[in-house]
């Protein structure tokens, strides 16, 4: 989703940390905080796994997956898109046609589908009992200003506001339809300042190396994939232009 990282989820949304930390292939437990029932639950399966490929009961590879997006060849995506919190968060900014400046140092992630699906199959096709941890997400990362000029020049109006005339925006929205915000409403911290920070910084340059050599490599995030993810929504009624 969006990272401050400003737009990333998957298997690493909702994790923190108290002081900035690379978090890669080799390591488990980081002094995350895991009180969140989705973050424990998929912390503890990793280790019940790896305990087991530890004492030898098990095969396993954990594959760790990044923000899943659009199928890159024509954009289209799951059933059940207005589920995806990922879009919803993006529509929350379309719909307010604007962003506040201090989100500018982030980036969007986009994992296209069918790349996740390849690069699995890869995977499970090649007999490998050696490494039990992957990062399976693009490293490829769109920067917010690119994103926002993009969506410019697909027709949809973005501005870039100081944070109080943001807020103003905000309010406004409020005022007329509060769905607009429906994406973006929990993001808010308690000085309505939103926060998408984490300490956790993402790390698969190993993956990228192994997937490589079973000559796979993650897409280019620009015009073309972006558009193509535009058109779809679009065709679906969820933004117009």
């Amino acid at each position: 989703m969006f990272h401050g990282n400003v737009f990333a989820e998957g298997n690493f949304s909702g994790a923190t940390v108290k002081e900035k930390t690379v978090f890669k292939e080799n390591q488990l437990y980081i002094d995350q905080d895991i009180s969140n029932v989705y973050v424990y639950t998929k912390f503890m399966a990793e280790r019940i796994i790896l305990e087991n490929v530890a004492n030898k009961t098990l095969q396993a590879t954990i594959l760790r997956l990044g923000n899943i997006t659009n199928r890159y060849i024509d954009g289209k995506f799951q059933i059940n898109i207005s589920e995806n919190a990922f879009l919803s968060r993006l529509l929350s900014f379309i719909r307010l046609g604007c962003i506040p400046d201090y989100l500018l140092e982030g980036y969007g992630e986009f994992t296209p589908v069918d790349f996740v699906a390849d690069a699995i199959t890869k995977v499970a096709q090649c007999n490998n009992d050696t490494y039990t941890v992957l990062h399976i997400y693009n490293h490829n990362h769109l920067p917010m200003q690119r994103l926002i000029s993009l969506l410019n020049e697909y027709g949809l109006k973005m501005e870039i506001l100081p944070e109080k005339e943001f807020l103003k925006a905000v309010d406004k929205a409020l005022e007329t339809d509060e769905n607009i915000l429906s994406g973006i409403i929990n993001d808010f911290d308690a000085n309505k300042k939103i926060i998408y920070d984490s300490n956790i910084i993402l790390n698969n340059e190993f993956s990228n190396k192994f997937l490589a050599s079973l000559s796979f490599h993650w897409c280019k995030i620009g015009k073309t994939y972006l558009f193509r993810y535009l058109d779809y929504i679009k065709s679906l009624g969820y933004i117009g232009g």
